[in-house]
Formats: C-alpha cells, structure tokens, sequence
C-alpha cells in the first residue's frame, strides 16, 4: 500500500517512483546481452542504456528508467540484480499525482501545491521548472509546466 498525503486545497497526492538512474560496472553492450530489454522497455515509459559519463572510472554505464505508474521495472531489474555487476542508483524522482474533475481543476491544484513547496535543505535549494507547450504531453497529462 503506497502513503498518501493531504494537502489543503490541493487534495489527496499519490507519490510514486518516476524516474530512476542506475549506474553499472557493466559495458552497455554487456547489459543489453544479460537484461531482458524488451520485457523492461514493454513495462516501463521510458528505458535507455546509455555509456557512463561520469567520474568513476568503474562505472561503464547508465541506466535510465521511467516507471509507467507501478514498479514493473524496478521487480524485473531486482531479479537481474547480479547480471548488473557492481551498480549504484544514483537518481530517484518522485512524482506526485492528483486527481483533478478538469483541466482548469488541474491548473488550481497545481498553483496551490507550488504555493506550499519548499526545499529547505536540497542541494539546489530552489524550484526549476519545465515547460514545452508546443509539444504534444502524453494521454492523461497537460502541457502544463513540471515542476522540479
């Protein structure tokens, strides 16, 4: 059973894992052979593996996952947990859901959840917002800005 939380004026959120980033010892090429790709890129929204880029010269590679409103991805990498080599997540979205009866309900809810957020100790310790209204959101969203 998932928490819930209740803001005023905002309603009941639903938080969620979104987006995760995982890094791996494993060459990219490694990974696509030993995963069940296909099975990953079937349950989740998004699913890439990418050459690491950063400064840990153990790490080989990355990847990028975006859950599809459940944990279907996260299970299945759990079952391969070995066939990663040495792994780290290093990237953890949460997104927060609300049901809304409109769009102009959508926008309320969304302007009174932006009044109340703070990140007091958060590395960045502002907001950052994106917003692509000419593109088309996916079924069930706005072009409305995301608020990170």
């Amino acid at each position: 059973m998932m928490a819930r939380w209740c803001i005023p004026g905002v309603g009941v959120l639903n938080p969620r894992l979104d987006r995760v980033m995982i890094v791996s010892s494993m060459t990219p090429g490694g990974l696509k052979y030993r995963l069940p790709v296909p099975d990953l890129r079937q349950v989740s929204h998004r699913f890439v593996i990418n050459r690491y880029q950063g400064r840990n010269p153990r790490m080989a590679s990355t990847v990028l996952l975006t859950c599809a409103g459940n944990l279907d991805p996260l299970v299945i990498l759990q079952a391969y947990e070995v066939k990663l080599g040495q792994h780290s997540v290093v990237e953890a979205e949460i997104a927060f859901d609300v049901h809304a009866t409109s769009i102009d309900d959508a926008r309320k809810r969304l302007k009174a959840l932006i009044a109340v957020v703070d990140k007091p100790r958060h590395r960045r310790g502002r907001l950052r917002i994106e917003h692509k209204p000419d593109k088309e959101p996916p079924a069930g969203c706005l072009a409305e800005p995301t608020i990170f």
